[in-house]
């Protein structure tokens, strides 16, 4: 395994990190919903945990999910350099129900 991936793995890169907000994409029938939206806590060699979103409070409060990184299939990315409150309030919430097939993404 090169540096860079190992890199990659272990969270020492650009791509994931610690404390970023995500809207996770994992394949159909790996977990009940699709698409989960949450904080990453722990990045390691097997894979990842998040604190999911409670959005009822609007805070990532909820329980934990681990995820290995074979079952990430896609993943939306809200760094520290991005506007947070703009990304739970908008973006995460239309992915997440794109990806559960629950409505239409849209641009707008």
């Amino acid at each position: 395994m090169s540096e860079k991936e190992k890199n990659d793995i272990t969270g020492q890169s650009d791509t994931l990190q610690v404390g970023y907000a995500v809207a996770l994409t994992l394949p159909e029938g790996v977990a009940p919903l699709r698409c989960y939206v949450g904080q990453i806590e722990v990045i390691d060699d097997l894979g990842l945990r998040m604190t999911l979103m409670d959005w009822v409070v609007g805070t990532f409060t909820s329980d934990d999910l681990f995820v290995p990184w074979s079952n990430i299939e896609s993943c939306l990315v809200c760094k520290e350099n991005h506007d947070l409150e703009l990304f739970l309030e908008h973006s995460a919430p239309k992915w997440q129900a794109h990806m559960n097939g629950k409505q239409e993404c849209s641009q707008e």
